[in-house]
């Protein structure tokens, strides 16, 4: 176990981040968590242990992925581009790991078994459990995710090529987000492109600017909110902030929110205030030329209009792009604040 882990006692309460990996839970030290990126393209190399899928380029920083379903000992799934990386302090360099989803950040998350997964299984990547609202998750010991020498071996296939089964969008995707990723000059190399949140509202797909996200959230434990109309559906605590969820749904001519079918929350600062604007789900972040943003259809009307900036291709359908500030800005989100 790491010098880390050691710091921790049974019963005691910390931050973990708790993420998904092929429908399995699993939490790792909050402490430890540098950043929370969309999987970009990877650079195999050869002489990595066969679990680490690649390396990129963090703005000058030279990073290593592992893939944990490899690491784990597992065959490893192909890459989609809703994976995640999180990347990670670890005693001698950092280093990310390949997650399929990132769930939450939990404050109070209870040690309840410690080194119950070493002993003779030396190269364990657990390092106990923790609860979580009455759920058990599985904690990972970070420390030991890149120590080579106790990892089990694989198939010895490796990384060749960066996902090999990837379309030419989800490719091209990727090479973006590393280009992004490297710094301020690649940036700008990539012309003029704005990336965009890729959201899904009643089976549709809808942009939002990525510069006005905070961050993306879980939705969970909403408070209702008395004498408010009913597109404010109340708010929920992100780590000692309060969000207000506001449902935008109404302006877009579509059925409104239900938070039980609501798995996402995207976070916007709007006017000093944190607002919350409810989705089915979060998919995916693109980027988008902006001669490739087409003009809405005809059938569109014009009070829908006001709030929209145009469509582009996406997954061989549209992605109708959102002018979010003019909809946070409308009067008709506006609550009278002396009801």
């Amino acid at each position: 176990m790491s010098q880390q882990a050691h710091s921790k006692a049974i019963g005691e309460s910390f931050s973990v981040l708790v993420f998904e990996l092929q429908e399995s839970r699993y939490a790792v030290d909050a402490a430890r968590v540098l950043e929370i990126l969309w999987l970009p393209e990877l650079t195999p190399v050869e002489e990595a242990p066969d679990y680490v899928a690649g390396v990129f380029d963090l703005r000058g920083e030279i990073i290593p992925v592992v893939d944990l379903d490899h690491r784990f000992g597992h065959r490893a799934a192909r890459y989609m581009v809703s994976d995640n990386v999180v990347v990670l302090e670890g005693r001698k360099r950092r280093f990310g790991i390949i997650v399929n989803q990132v769930l939450s950040v939990e404050e109070n998350a209870v040690l309840v078994t410690y080194g119950e997964f070493g002993g003779p299984r030396a190269h364990s990547l657990l390092a106990g459990e923790v609860e979580v609202d009455e759920h058990i998750v599985m904690l990972l010991d970070h420390e030991r995710i890149m120590m080579a020498e106790d990892a089990p071996r694989g198939d010895d296939t490796g990384h060749p090529t960066f996902c090999p089964d990837a379309t030419a969008e989800e490719l091209d995707t990727f090479r973006q987000r590393a280009a992004a990723l490297r710094g301020t000059q690649d940036v700008a190399e990539l012309g003029a492109q704005s990336a965009f949140a890729v959201a899904k509202m009643n089976g549709e797909y809808y942009g939002v600017a990525l510069d006005l996200v905070k961050e993306f959230a879980i939705v969970r434990d909403v408070a209702p909110v008395p004498c408010t109309p009913p597109h404010i559906l109340g708010n929920i605590n992100l780590r000692g902030d309060i969000v207000t969820l506001v449902d935008i749904r109404g302006l877009l001519d579509i059925p409104p929110a239900e938070l039980e079918r609501t798995e996402r929350v995207i976070v916007v600062e709007h006017e000093n205030m944190l607002l919350g604007v409810p989705t089915d789900s979060v998919d995916d972040v693109v980027f988008v030329q902006s001669e490739q943003l087409e003009a809405l259809p005809a059938a569109i009307s014009r009070e829908e209009e006001e709030f929209l900036r145009g469509e582009v291709p996406y997954r061989e359908r549209m992605m109708t792009v959102l002018n979010l500030e003019r909809i946070l800005s409308s009067g008709r989100l506006m609550v009278d604040e002396t009801v």
